[in-house]
């Protein structure tokens, strides 16, 4: 099936999974066991909110475990309300994802604002646990989880990676309910992120270089009171950043 552009990052997605949640609020997902399914597991598209997927079980997962991906940003008006908000990702054990697809990851978003991911389990996966690939409305927490043994089969990011390529006019951000380019600040804190360590002398960059990455234009995240095992946070072309209260242990 076609794969299709989720922004101006450099990731294409499936705009489907075994289970789709599309135009629906108040949606739960609870207990569930998924395995050795070939693309991914959960799909948020469009407008969803208030949806709970919690307490689930993603086991050797041809793609991302769970997705949450907006309308394409030439399809509908940025303003409209198009795209997951306020979802609850929470208390899941996510491992050996990415089997086939390679640019994926335990919780991807893109073109979504105001989730919560929280107390989740992230492990054995080709790159990162988390992937915010648009700055676009912000707003979302990234809280309590514990991710390791990631990035495994590429060199590049870290366990928990965001990107910003381009500024999106929505009303949900910074500025709201008025329109305005600059998003809510996002809130990473409490994750215990564990980089993997090189392998050997020739593969000096394996498993990623950080354990925070904010990517080619991340911006106004809140990294605060996590603990970061053998990587440290990186920053490049965003700014707006509040870093404190992390322990790095060997970075």
């Amino acid at each position: 099936e076609r794969y299709t552009a989720t922004g101006p990052g450099d990731w294409t997605i499936y705009r489907g999974g075994a289970v789709v949640l599309e135009g629906v609020e108040e949606v739960s997902l609870e207990r569930c066991h998924l395995r050795r399914l070939n693309g991914n597991a959960v799909f948020l598209s469009g407008y969803v909110r208030g949806t709970n997927v919690s307490g689930c079980y993603f086991e050797s997962i041809g793609d991302s475990c769970v997705a949450a991906v907006g309308a394409h940003p030439f399809e509908f008006n940025q303003t409209a309300g198009n795209f997951p908000q306020h979802n609850r990702i929470m208390s899941n054990i996510m491992h050996s994802f990415g089997v086939y697809g390679k640019q994926t990851s335990g919780y991807f978003q893109s073109l979504a604002a105001g989730n919560v991911i929280a107390r989740n389990i992230m492990m054995n996966g080709p790159r990162a646990g988390v992937c915010f690939g648009t700055g676009f409305a912000g707003g979302n927490v990234l809280e309590d989880n514990l991710l390791f043994n990631l990035v495994q089969e590429t060199h590049d990011h870290g366990p928990v990676n965001g990107w910003d390529r381009a500024p999106y006019l929505t009303t949900f951000g910074a500025a709201a309910p008025h329109p305005g380019i600059y998003k809510q600040r996002d809130i990473w804190r409490r994750n215990f992120v564990i980089r993997g360590y090189p392998q050997d002398a020739s593969r000096q960059f394996s498993q990623g270089y950080a354990t925070l990455v904010n990517d080619d234009g991340s911006s106004y995240n809140l990294m605060q009171n996590n603990f970061l095992a053998f990587g440290g946070v990186q920053n490049f072309l965003g700014g707006g950043h509040n870093i404190t209260g992390n322990m790095f242990l060997y970075p």
